[in-house]
This record gives C-alpha cells, structure tokens and sequence, in this order.
C-alpha cells in the first residue's frame, strides 16, 4: 500500500550509504529499492525490471525506453515518461540490470524487511491507477504501460481522484 511504498522511496531517496551502512554495501537492497522505484513509478512489469539497463534512462528527455527486447510480453518499443520524483530518486545513481528469472522484487523487499507484504502486481497497478487518476487518458496510460486499453478497463483500473494521483507522482519529492 501507500505506506510501504512510500517507506521504499523515502529509503531509495537517502544517500544509500545512510541506509546500508558506510562500511559494506548490500547491493541487493539496493538493487530492489531501484527496482521498486522503477515498478512503482514507472510502470514496468517484473521481467522488464530485470532487464533495465541504465543506458535505457535518458534523462535529458525525460523518458526511459522499453526496447522491443525488453518489452517481451508484447514485443513492442515504448516510451514512458520519467516523473519528477524518479528523476529525483535516481538520475545519477549507479545500478544495473539484474537477468536472473528466479530474482522476485517483493520477495526482495520482504527479505530485506522494506515491506511486510503487498499484493500480486501491485506496483504496477499502482502505476496506472494512480496515472489515470492524474487525468492521462486511458489509451496514453495504456500505451506507456505497454496494455490495451481494454486490458487497463478489465484489469487495472481502480478509483482514485486526482489528488491521490498527485500524491502519488510527489512521493519522494523533497519540498
């Protein structure tokens, strides 16, 4: 939920060395916390977070490309705008991709007690509720998720007004 989530990006926005302790690095914990920002805020399935590269990010334009290859359940290229607080949690930040299949995200976080426990596919209905509820179109917000706009309509869509959308894209902003 919102306060897990929010625990996560509070986390991903610290120096890390704060977090994991200035004498070793746990580069699992941070490798999740990347990811969960990038599933959370992005958008991103599972199996194309493993395969973000940071060559992917272009930051000057504001956007992260989903290749074709990476996009594998659909085979399609696409662009998905990097929000303000993405840019802020992690333009400048050093990681890499992850190709390991057996490598679950949530079971990272739990492992690592960010998180107690969030549902399947969580953070990536999150994405689209909370981008509908900003006012995106639904064939936009299916086009940066890589869906169907009838798939966002069966599946996805949960209500939520817009300053809850608002909410959701500031997390991580510091003011």
């Amino acid at each position: 939920g919102m306060n897990e989530t929010q625990r996560v990006l509070e986390i991903a926005g610290m120096p890390w060395h704060e977090f994991v302790g200035s004498s070793f690095v746990m580069f699992w914990v941070i490798l999740g916390i990347v990811l969960a920002v990038a599933a959370v805020l992005m958008g991103c399935r599972p199996f194309e977070i493993q395969r973000l590269e940071a060559s992917m990010w272009d930051w000057e334009r504001g956007y992260l490309d989903i290749g074709a290859k990476v996009a594998m359940k659909t085979m399609q290229q696409r662009f998905v705008p990097i929000p303000d607080n993405v840019r802020a949690l992690l333009k400048g930040r050093e990681f890499r991709t992850i190709t390991d299949d057996q490598v679950h995200l949530s079971r990272l976080l739990r492992d690592k007690g960010i998180i107690s426990s969030w549902p399947q596919d969580v953070m990536r209905h999150s994405y689209i509720s909370y981008r509908l509820a900003q006012g995106h179109g639904r064939g936009q917000v299916a086009e940066w998720a890589g869906n169907s706009e009838s798939e966002i309509r069966r599946s996805y869509r949960r209500p939520l007004r817009r300053e809850d959308g608002d909410a959701w894209f500031a997390i991580g902003l510091r003011s």
